[in-house]
């Protein structure tokens, strides 16, 4: 009974501690291409929101009717003037697209207008929905004040995307930014660089040190082994994250799953006269430790 108390515990403070840093990755990571910033700044009183209006028709697979929750949010009705515009195929995306998130315009004095949107269950950029966009600028009631010129989003670059729009509330255009798909934030600065191989190399000797040492009270022998499984997957998991397009957040989570199925599975087989259980309660220890200093090293830009 004592025993399975402490392995109890042992199972709390490795989940606990597994679930702390990768709240941690999810705060610094760069947002999915699925979310598009749109920024207005020199408007007058009388503009109190903005919306993006995209070239959509009703046959497009993200057309709605009506988005009844964005609707009810703003308190507008179908009939408001920007819930009912539609000119030369531009509507409002608020209002008209399916699975679409979007925070109502939020003034600040120093900085000028904001709005956020999110392709809901997408990884998707807005360019999937439409190849240009407008912004509308509106009255408290819906009303729409000025519509700018049409802007395009589709990106140049196969590897880019539309990141956010930008517009002058005095001139006529927009400014569409597009920033890359994540690879990791190494990659372009040079793999084969001296630096980046100093820093992976120190990276991974902190890993492995540690995992190992975290062995010694678990009473895991032969060390060499922890020391051999360990360079392997650390290896894995860096190939990993450099080759993923999906964000930060999802390649060191589902990169770090990886590692940990990986790391139990081989230490089954290499140490066949240690339990099941507790070579699952080192494995969750050892990685959610490494993983924890990483993103301490991150946060504080060491060998990053």
């Amino acid at each position: 009974m004592h025993k399975t108390k402490i392995l109890f515990m042992f199972f709390v403070v490795a989940l606990l501690s597994f679930i702390m840093p990768l709240s941690v990755v999810y705060a610094n990571s760069p947002a999915p291409p699925s979310y598009f910033y749109a920024y207005v700044t020199n408007t007058n009183s009388n503009v109190k929101y903005m919306d993006i209006l995209v070239k959509l028709s009703k046959e497009s697979e993200y057309y709605s009717d009506l988005n009844s929750s964005n609707v009810n949010a703003y308190g507008f009705n179908s009939s408001t003037p920007i819930v009912a515009y539609n000119k030369d195929g531009y509507m409002s995306i608020s209002f008209h697209c399916k699975d679409i998130k979007t925070m109502q315009s939020i003034l600040q004095e120093d900085f000028g207008m904001y709005k956020d949107i999110q392709l809901d269950n997408s990884s998707n950029p807005i360019s999937t929905i439409t190849d240009s966009i407008r912004i509308a600028l509106l009255d408290e009631n819906g009303n729409i004040i000025k519509v700018s010129n049409v802007v395009s989003v589709m990106p140049t670059s196969n590897d880019t995307f539309p990141r956010e729009v930008r517009y002058d509330a005095s001139s006529a255009t927009p400014i569409v930014n597009f920033t890359p798909y994540y690879h990791s934030h190494m990659v372009g600065n040079g793999i084969l660089s001296v630096s980046f191989i100093l820093a992976f190399l120190f990276r991974m000797a902190i890993s492995t040190t540690i995992e190992t040492l975290i062995a010694i009270p678990f009473k895991i022998r032969p060390l060499w082994k922890i020391i051999v499984t360990n360079i392997a997957t650390q290896i894995m998991l860096f190939a990993f994250i450099l080759s993923n397009t999906q964000g930060y957040a999802n390649a060191v989570i589902v990169g770090e799953i990886f590692v940990f199925i990986s790391e139990f599975v081989a230490y089954i087989f290499l140490f066949k006269h240690i339990s099941k259980r507790k070579i699952a309660v080192y494995t969750a220890i050892a990685n959610t430790t490494s993983l924890a200093i990483g993103l301490i090293f991150n946060s504080f830009h060491i060998f990053v």
